[in-house]
């Protein structure tokens, strides 16, 4: 499945065509520059980058659920499409992602992915698997889009 990306808060200006909604990086002067329609649509809530934190994006989402919980909320209502969320396990502490979980499914999230570290640990680390576990244990959505084969034997078995 093909999904567009949006990531920061620009992108949330958007046009909309059809029900489908356009980040307006995908368009110059209000002409698409899409090749296909997109299967879903996935918000990046998880990206560390200090351009897209600072401006009260990406992980910086996960520091205020009542921003982040508007935003899904104004997406589903504009689209047709599957929802995903992309984040990681909390800003400093990994216990957060499981009532950040909480409220995307509740918002309408169909699926999420989750970068099994925190913030705060950027890429380095080691991966808290166990909390992601925590994670698809508490939750319903998601579980058709899980291809678990691509993961290490350790993983696959949580």
């Amino acid at each position: 499945p093909i999904f567009n990306e949006i990531q920061n808060s620009n992108q949330l200006n958007s046009f909309k065509i059809k029900n489908l909604l356009v980040p307006r990086s995908f368009s110059e002067e209000g002409k698409l520059k899409i090749m296909s329609i997109p299967d879903g649509i996935d918000i990046n809530m998880g990206c560390p980058s200090r351009d897209v934190t600072k401006v009260g994006a990406g992980a910086a989402l996960l520091k205020d659920s009542k921003r982040a919980s508007l935003i899904i909320k104004a997406i589903k209502k504009k689209i047709k499409l599957p929802l995903s969320v992309k984040t990681r396990l909390g800003w400093d502490d990994p216990k957060n992602i499981l009532t950040f979980s909480r409220m995307l499914e509740y918002c309408g999230v169909d699926a999420l992915f989750i970068h099994a570290r925190t913030y705060k640990q950027f890429f380095s680390g080691q991966p808290d698997w166990q909390m992601v576990y925590q994670v698809k244990k508490q939750l319903k959505i998601g579980q058709k889009f899980v291809e678990v084969s691509k993961y290490p034997p350790a993983v696959r078995d949580i």
